[in-house]
């Protein structure tokens, strides 16, 4: 008994911003080992490739969403904070909580990792898109009363986008869909499908949709697409204000909502600003890390002496940090994971006599994290996708094989590579 008391007492207390994907692969890692202590701006979990369905079939929403207190603390046996980081020192995180006695609180900690994401508009000055609720305190300002940090104003948010959408349906309006990534695209096969009275437009400023896929994939998607009604225009960048981008997409008249998905932009308004890139999707901002995932500033110094990691869609993909030696990093859940559980074996390293610092990726560890790129689906909304696996990422973007359901598609990019069959998503 005794020595069961050394040793608890002897545990690192580590903090971890943010709960999504990345921050809950750490937290399993962690949770066993030191006193983790996770913060996030929002009181639930929502699973973010999921959502686009939830706003034209709010039903689906219900199973894409769980509460952070009752899982964090009640199952996983580790401390929940609600509230929103404002400022991170060394070893103390300062927090704007969203209930409680005191409006902030200061949270110390031995080790950090921050997993807090990203937001998903790069025209939009703090990235709000259906993508992703508002949860930010600058980005609530300019939004209307509704608080999505709150699980039943969040569902209100999907009810009410929902019912706009029924009432444009019914008015067989013009809808605009600004990027033609796998968002964009697959928000408008949504639209599409659920409401088909809508007249649906895609429009981007690259020459194709789908920009990282293969020519064939992205031809497969592009055939389902004007299949199904679906209008796009392609090389020609978003100008609400210019009557000559309207006539260009052939919306003279305008369209009745425009929705915006047009990329990642950072949400990393707590960072040191020596810490951020200077470049990267949405002009930067992205937190810069170093084969360990330490985060660093661009002369290489290691922000709190080397014991505040970073890992997931709030991680820079440049070169900016001196030595880099990570790929290019897409910003999609299984490798935001694989970061996560490489800075957790870091963070491990000078505290168990197990473990040793991990590099990112180099040598033979860990092989899944480069392995953990290579699938990629663009959904086609209820019916069909394309799903692209055994795909390596390199300087001349995506080599692989590609499958797609509904059509004998089958595109073999380098030899040997697996082309691999999946039934379509029906519910």
């Amino acid at each position: 008994m005794e020595e069961e008391v050394v040793l608890e007492a002897s545990k690192r207390h580590v903090l971890v911003l943010g709960a999504g994907m990345a921050g809950l692969a750490a937290v399993r890692e962690l949770r066993r080992s030191f006193y983790v202590t996770v913060v996030d701006a929002k009181e639930y979990f929502e699973f973010t490739p999921g959502i686009l369905r939830a706003y034209v079939k709010p039903d689906h929403w219900e199973t894409l969403v769980f509460p952070y207190q009752e899982v964090l603390e009640s199952r996983l046996k580790v401390s929940f904070v609600w509230g929103e980081v404002v400022a991170l020192n060394y070893h103390c995180a300062k927090v704007q909580m969203v209930q409680g006695e005191e409006p902030e609180e200061e949270i110390p900690f031995h080790f950090c990792i921050i997993t807090t994401g990203c937001n998903f508009d790069q025209l939009s000055e703090y990235g709000v898109s259906p993508w992703f609720p508002v949860i930010h305190e600058c980005a609530r300002a300019q939004r209307s009363a509704m608080d999505e940090r709150y699980l039943e104003f969040r569902r209100r948010r999907i009810l009410q986008e929902h019912q706009q959408l029924i009432e444009l349906n019914n008015k067989r309006a013009h809808i605009l869909v600004v990027g033609a990534g796998y968002q964009g695209v697959q928000w408008a096969c949504e639209l599409r499908y659920f409401f088909p009275s809508l007249t649906v437009f895609l429009t981007d400023f690259m020459p194709r949709c789908l920009g990282p896929l293969p020519e064939e994939a992205a031809q497969y998607c592009e055939e389902y697409m004007r299949s199904h009604g679906i209008l796009t225009k392609y090389n020609i960048k978003y100008d609400r204000n210019s009557d000559g981008f309207w006539q260009r997409i052939g919306l003279p008249h305008g369209a009745a909502k425009t929705y915006v998905l047009s990329g990642a932009k950072h949400s990393n308004y707590f960072v040191d600003e020596a810490a951020q890139s200077q470049r990267g999707p949405g002009g930067g901002g992205w937190i810069l890390v170093n084969k360990f995932m330490q985060v660093v500033t661009s002369s290489g110094e290691r922000l709190g002496e080397g014991a505040i990691f970073a890992a997931g869609d709030c991680v820079s993909s440049s070169n900016e940090a001196p030595k880099w030696e990570l790929p290019p990093l897409p910003k999609t859940g299984f490798p935001a994971e694989q970061q996560a559980m490489l800075a957790c074996r870091n963070i491990k390293a000078p505290v168990l006599p197990t473990h040793r610092m991990c590099r990112a990726p180099v040598g033979d560890f860990p092989k899944r994290y480069l392995e953990g790129h290579d699938a990629l689906v663009a959904s086609l909304g209820r019916w069909d996708l394309c799903h692209l696996p055994g795909l390596l990422v390199g300087t001349e973007g995506f080599e692989g094989s590609v499958s797609a359901t509904g059509k004998d598609l089958h595109v073999d990019t380098f030899p040997g590579s697996p082309v691999v069959s999946i039934a379509p998503m029906f519910e």
